[in-house]
């Protein structure tokens, strides 16, 4: 039993280029025999590249609000550890929690509205409202467990508004998003790499990568730097990351992998990539220094 625990605990055996390349290329050969993968193949490529046009709109309004986003850094803490603890309570997916987040940065950073300090609690409405229209629009809709609404997401917090008063702070929501509902989120974007990488989502290892790299497009969304970051970068450094760790496959490929299945030559580089793993590096060794970890599982 020891052998086999620390077989489990042991660090898989570090690739260079050469062998993740080809690693990748195996990959790629085992998920075409099934029937269904080249067209799953060519979809989602067609998928992540109308995200990288989608994405630019975001980022530009991201980088125009990153100054205010800073300043009010510790109330959008705050209110994203709030944003996480409705995801834990209720199960909702990290791809609901990041967009809700979202929405929050764009109205905190548009920079539009004044509140008194005595009267912060106006901000809990705010994310408030980006939760629940996050949750409206991304929660599949099932008569048998249905979807919380406001009121649900609010038992569990010491400010709590009535359905009228979140009703008309989506209002507010939806006109600086300009009812753009759908950015798109790391956590939207990393299976779709995944898959452009060769992994078949009918695999088992699939989910298991997937449940890895949701820790880190959970964990990221408490560091404002990562805001003004193109989301198709973040995801693709949370991948290069994860299949560094789990596999053993030389980061550097990985990203160069990635790049090519882009097909974007104007657009994301390997550099740009290779920055937000280091931010991510960052970010892990900043969690792992603290207790700052304990909020992002939470009790």
């Amino acid at each position: 039993m020891e052998q086999v625990a620390s077989a489990m605990d042991a660090e898989p055996r570090r690739m260079d280029a050469r062998d993740t390349s080809a690693a990748l290329a195996a990959l790629h050969r085992s998920a075409e025999r099934h029937n269904e993968f080249p067209s799953l193949f060519a979809r989602t490529g067609d998928e992540v590249r109308a995200a990288l046009d989608a994405e630019r709109h975001h980022h530009a309004l991201m980088q125009a609000a990153r100054p205010t986003l800073h300043q009010v850094g510790q109330l959008r803490g705050v209110l994203v550890a709030g944003i996480v603890k409705n995801q834990i309570v209720f199960k909702l997916s990290t791809e609901t929690t990041s967009l809700a987040v979202s929405y929050l940065d764009v109205f905190l950073g548009s920079g539009k509205y004044s509140v008194l300090p005595e009267q912060g609690w106006a901000y809990h409405l705010v994310a408030n409202a980006c939760m629940t229209l996050a949750v409206k629009f991304q929660e599949p809709c099932d008569p048998t467990d249905p979807r919380p609404d406001a009121a649900a997401m609010q038992r569990h917090v010491d400010v709590a508004f009535d359905r009228v008063c979140v009703q008309k702070m989506e209002s507010l929501v939806l006109q600086e998003l300009g009812w753009r509902l759908s950015p798109p989120t790391p956590a939207s974007i990393i299976p779709r790499l995944l898959i452009l990488l060769g992994h078949d989502p009918t695999d088992v290892e699939f989910a298991d990568i997937c449940g890895r790299t949701d820790v880190y497009a959970l964990a990221i969304l408490y560091d404002v730097n990562f805001s003004s970051r193109r989301a198709t970068c973040v995801a693709a450094a949370i991948v290069a990351v994860v299949l560094e760790d789990r596999e053993g496959f030389d980061r550097a490929e990985v990203i160069r992998a990635i790049v090519r299945a882009f097909d974007d030559p104007g657009g994301i580089g390997e550099e740009g990539i290779a920055a937000c793993a280091r931010m991510v590096d960052d970010f892990r060794a900043a969690l792992s220094s603290s207790s700052a970890g304990d909020a992002i599982v939470g009790d």
